[in-house]
């Protein structure tokens, strides 16, 4: 991880190489002690401890032990350097917008989204946005019981409980997020290369669905509606995931989108792919919220808070 800090930096080439060839020499040796630490690296290639990139290898040092464990990631190189250029991409976003976001703290919400599940990550998002000041208590929770080594499971929100081992150790990265406002970091994350989106493993009936769903800008649309009635039981959800995926790079939400139509007549013909529409939707700015948006809402029970799927 070093080594991708040091190439999306775009250090010298002589220090890269320097780099790499000390990481190299270090796995090799692994097994007379330690690996290279974060300090090491730094001073391997002349940066002193103000440098970003001194703070980076610092991340790149906590985080290594969970991507390789995490079965998410489990160490995949190729993973790894698409989860670090994300982070990159989101944060040179964040500064153009002028959105005063902690490089860190970007990292270590682009590693929750990576490391748990779409559902797991659009539950997480939703109790950022209910909070007051998108400081949610359970984060506060989680990190106290995480560094007093007390009962997790106790603190833990139902939704992420199948992620709690991860979680744990996750809270114990800093910085710390209980005192933070994280909506502008959610949102950047909704808007902004998302970590996860495929459609690899889909069948050719619900790719020619999920393209017609894309296209779709009426919420009448009997084509639209045969789509999603077509496309089998088993991959409903992952060709909601998609649409979503597109949804999470909209910027504008002053007019419809035609993914979402097209993810609302889907969410109206099967009922297993409403819960996931319904987290996005929640992950969206309400104020103020348009009113193309309160219609559909008004109009689905499904998609209002406290309504059933």
């Amino acid at each position: 991880m070093f080594l991708l800090f040091a190439e999306i930096a775009d250090i010298d080439a002589n220090a890269k190489q320097t780099l790499q060839e000390s990481l190299i020499d270090g796995l090799r040796n692994v097994w007379k002690g330690e690996p290279i630490a974060g300090a090491s690296a730094a001073s391997l290639i002349g940066i002193d401890g103000s440098h970003i990139l001194r703070n980076e290898f610092d991340m790149a040092e906590r985080l290594a032990p969970i991507l390789a464990t995490t079965p998410n990631v489990a160490g995949n190189p190729r993973i790894v350097k698409r989860l670090l250029n994300t982070i990159r991409i989101r944060s040179n976003i964040a500064s153009r917008r002028g959105m005063a976001i902690d490089d860190a703290v970007i990292t270590k919400l682009a590693v929750l989204e990576r490391c748990t599940s779409d559902r797991a990550f659009g539950e997480f998002c939703q109790l950022i946005n209910a909070a007051p000041n998108g400081q949610p208590s359970e984060i506060k929770a989680m990190e106290h019981a995480a560094a007093n080594d007390s009962d997790f499971s106790t603190v833990c929100p139902e939704p992420l409980k199948d992620y709690s081992s991860f979680l744990k150790v996750w809270c114990t990265i800093q910085p710390s997020l209980a005192d933070r406002d994280l909506r502008p970091v959610i949102y950047l994350s909704r808007d902004v290369a998302p970590v996860r989106a495929s459609t690899k493993g889909l069948s050719a009936d619900s790719e020619g669905a999920l393209n017609a769903l894309l296209l779709t800008s009426a919420l009448n649309s009997p084509a639209a509606k045969q789509a999603a009635i077509s496309i089998p039981d088993p991959e409903c959800e992952a060709v909601m995931a998609a649409l979503i995926s597109e949804l999470r790079k909209v910027d504008n939400w002053t007019s419809r989108p035609k993914a979402f139509s097209g993810a609302v007549i889907l969410g109206d013909e099967r009922e297993n792919t409403r819960s996931d529409l319904k987290r996005f939707v929640a992950t969206l700015p309400e104020n103020p919220r348009p009113l193309w948006l309160k219609q559909v809402i008004e109009r689905r029970v499904w998609l209002q808070k406290g309504g059933t799927d």
